[in-house]
């Protein structure tokens, strides 16, 4: 009898029973090269860019773009769009230095309070305003990069304003899947505006003071409830029966939904949330891998310097100011 075809089918299950190993190793690998291609690389996953602008446009110093990433942090899930505009005005003196601020379109209080604080310690170079002063036409409808307009001084005459605007290149915040565009426009005024620009951006200062509270039409809208006390506190309550009380000052009393066994911590406020979680989570002798895991998120007191521990849900959703104002 012919042993050929024995032989052939022998050395055949050799080789499938030799490669098994080695195909479960490639197998094993494969899974961890996959996995890797899954996971975010670092600790952050927040990135700033600038977008693309005009040949000559100037784009906003590097390390307000670096304040500006912070306000990324602050971004809360279920925002609508891929990509959510804001539009940032600032007011400039004729040194360059910020004296007001107003935004538009932010998804959120928080992140609107961060982009404009970031934007308050922004220093526009001489250099970029003489270059928008040189570019602007020499007619009066010249928008714009500047518009003439007359104003009256407090003695009654009239005198003539010059109003520059400088349009920088877009900063571009992405968190994960949302990209926060914020495009920042800077009107420097000059003379007898520059006092009035003044006295405008302290009442928007002491505007920006007060409290941030949920809005309450919207806040009936979504099935939630509003109950004024007769000690002058406001009780928010959620359709599904969490309830915060706002005190009479406009902050709120998160205590009832701090975390069970995480006490109350004081640390001294840096102004930047990555560092004051960090000192926070440090003082308390926990991980932000466990605050994450648990859902609960720190809160600023408006004393200071206690941070407390709240559900994450709480915390974004009953609109609040906290310490963290008076921080930067």
């Amino acid at each position: 009898m012919n042993q050929s075809p024995f032989r052939a089918l022998a050395f055949l299950r050799f080789i499938v029973c030799a490669c098994q190993p080695f195909r479960a190793f490639v197998s094993f690998w494969l899974i961890v090269c996959m996995l890797f291609s899954l996971t975010p690389l670092g600790c952050h996953s927040v990135k700033v860019r600038h977008a693309m602008g005009w040949p000559g446009q100037p784009q906003v110093p590097e390390d307000t773009a670096e304040r500006l990433k912070e306000c990324g942090e602050l971004i809360q899930e279920g925002i609508d769009s891929v990509r959510h505009p804001v539009d940032a005005k600032v007011v400039l003196d004729e040194n360059g230095h910020v004296l007001d601020v107003t935004t538009a379109g932010e998804p959120n209080p928080d992140v609107g309070m961060c982009i404009r604080v970031a934007l308050r310690g922004m220093k526009v170079d001489k250099d970029v305003i003489h270059e928008a002063m040189l570019r602007r036409p020499p007619s009066l409808s010249s928008w714009p990069n500047s518009q003439t307009m007359p104003d009256r001084a407090h003695i009654g005459e009239v005198v003539i304003v010059t109003v520059v605007v400088v349009v920088f290149t877009e900063v571009i915040i992405e968190v994960v899947a949302v990209a926060l565009g914020v495009a920042v426009t800077a009107t420097v005024v000059s003379g007898a505006a520059k006092a009035a620009q003044a006295k405008s951006a302290q009442a928007n200062a002491a505007a920006a003071r007060k409290p941030h509270q949920p809005v309450r039409e919207k806040w009936e809208k979504n099935g939630g409830t509003v109950r004024d006390n007769p000690d002058g506190t406001t009780t928010y309550t959620r359709k599904d029966g969490v309830a915060v009380t706002y005190d009479k000052d406009g902050f709120p009393d998160f205590r009832p939904y701090r975390h069970p066994t995480v006490k109350d911590v004081q640390i001294e406020f840096t102004g930047s949330y990555p560092k004051d979680f960090a000192a926070a989570d440090k003082a308390a002798g926990i991980t932000e891998e466990m605050r994450k895991r648990e859902r609960y998120t720190w809160h600023h007191h408006q004393d200071g310097k206690t941070m407390q521990l709240i559900k994450e849900n709480v915390h974004r959703d009953f609109f609040h100011t906290g310490g963290m104002a008076g921080a930067r």
